[in-house]
């Protein structure tokens, strides 16, 4: 008698004291502090869109998508300089060895546009005011004003006929930029995802540790009462140490899950961007038949993004055809110019068609064993087929792969009412053998089989609404519009 009392002593001071190491944790899981946030399966998603960094990382990678493409949109703004400049110029003449006394204000106008039909456009507007003689002269300094203005023009004509190529390279980038929009709804939905993932794996976390606390007190009273029977010589061989080993086992299960639940919250506050303590909503979320509505594939965003990577590689493709070719292109200038001591005359012969010059020319760049430009070939073009035999099959897949995601979505649904059956039926059979073993009626390993089905059929339910809650949002994600 005397050793059950020092077994029990050391039972239940072995017991106390480990409790007494995790209480923390527990209270954590199972009391609610003023300080603490809830969490549940909804909030968490509205405190991670508001608080979490990953949304806004996410949209700041959209922003440099934009500012590439704004990038090679900038080139066809409307471009303007406005030059000042002022010079004094008292060098030795070349030609006459005299040292200058020289004077010269420049105004200059330019304007520039290109276009997407490669053709550049320009404009100048140009006043000089010239005031020139020598240190050595007595007289005054020769005055003399230049007024022009010219337009000039740069057409490339071949390979890059009226700008072909180029165009196809900016439809390419703008393409590009409209499927990455698209790209970033969908990518913030997963995130959104992968935050409700992780709250449901913390909160099955949570629920192992409460639960793994209530069957260590069970496992202990059942050591208790085995000890009992085996001092009055009723146990069977072995009856005792099957139930100490299972209080040890889970012991140690209830110091794994809580190590996971401390990394778990870690891992939830980080992703959240909150410092308060949390809690877990004790209540499951209200879950409804699941109702499909028709869908048309033409209109998923997933569809479009496809038909625009299509669309972008088809223009890659064209933007490289040819261009390790000759490029021809065709250039000119037109200019009216004014010149005399006076200024007012110097304007009026800008004016006159008569003062004009121009020009006209063909311009021929070549690059000798342009191996880079044969390449880009290559790949532009393997690239373009690969996105035309994936667009070939989108349709089909799209259809297919939601008609799964309907499929995996009801197996779901049907999941969580399984498990709130098997839960009862697990409850049902612990109070049913308990009541055989301690009447004498059955083995003690029917018992600890009921004890820890009924402990993993908690965790299992838990884990059904977590599948169903994400699988919404894989849903969500597969059609959205």
């Amino acid at each position: 008698m005397n050793n059950f009392f020092n077994f029990k002593f050391k039972l239940n001071f072995a017991f106390r004291s480990y409790v007494f190491l995790i209480g923390f944790a527990i209270l954590t899981i199972s009391n609610v502090s003023q300080s603490a946030i809830v969490l549940n399966n909804k909030n968490v998603i509205e405190i991670y869109t508001t608080q979490s960094t990953k949304p806004k990382e996410i949209e700041n990678l959209l922003n440099s998508n934009q500012s590439v493409f704004e990038q090679i949109d900038l080139k066809y703004n409307l471009t303007t300089t406005l030059d000042l400049s002022k010079q004094n110029d008292q060098t030795d003449s070349l030609s006459t060895t005299l040292q200058q006394n020289n004077d010269t204000n420049k105004y200059t106008w330019l304007l520039s546009k290109r276009f997407l039909t490669g053709t550049t456009l320009g404009l100048e507007l140009t006043h000089l005011d010239n005031q020139y003689g020598t240190i050595q002269s007595v007289t005054a300094r020769t005055e003399t004003n230049q007024n022009y203005f010219s337009v000039n023009i740069d057409q490339p004509l071949f390979p890059n006929f009226f700008g072909s190529q180029e165009r196809s390279l900016y439809n390419s980038m703008s393409s590009d930029y409209e499927l990455k929009k698209m790209q970033t709804e969908l990518d913030q939905l997963t995130s959104q995802k992968d935050a409700l993932t992780l709250f449901w794996k913390t909160k099955s976390l949570a629920k192992s540790v409460e639960e793994n606390s209530k069957l260590i007190t069970e496992y202990e009273k059942l050591a208790q009462k085995v000890q009992q029977k085996k001092q009055n010589q009723f146990a069977t061989a072995g009856e005792l140490e099957q139930a100490l080993s299972e209080y040890e086992t889970r012991k140690q299960n209830l110091k794994d899950d809580k190590s996971k639940l401390t990394q778990g919250i870690l891992d939830l506050k980080i992703l959240l961007n909150i410092n308060e303590d949390i809690q877990f909503d004790a209540t499951t979320p209200e879950t409804k038949p699941i109702q499909f509505s028709e869908i048309k594939i033409e209109s998923l965003k997933k569809y479009k993004i496809q038909s625009l990577k299509l669309k972008s590689a088809n223009e890659q493709s064209n933007s490289v055809t040819s261009s390790n070719l000759p490029q021809v292109s065709l250039y000119g200038k037109y200019t009216q110019s004014g010149f005399d001591p006076s200024n007012s005359t110097a304007f009026d012969e800008a004016k006159d068609s008569n003062y004009r010059k121009y020009l006209i020319g063909l311009k021929l760049d070549y690059i000798f064993d342009n191996d880079k430009s044969n390449t880009d070939q290559k790949i532009k073009m393997l690239a373009a087929d690969i996105e035309r035999q994936k667009t070939d099959r989108t349709n089909t897949d799209l259809n297919k792969q939601i008609q799964l995601a309907q499929t995996d979505l009801q197996t779901s649904f049907d999941n969580i009412s399984t498990n709130i059956k098997i839960l009862e039926y697990r409850k049902k059979a612990v109070a049913d053998i308990s009541k055989n073993y301690f009447q004498g009626r059955t083995d003690i390993s029917f018992l600890i089989d009921a004890y820890n089905k009924k402990n993993l059929a908690e965790i299992n339910l838990i884990n059904s609404y977590g599948d169903f809650e994400t699988k919404k949002i894989d849903y969500q994600i597969l059609t959205l519009e």
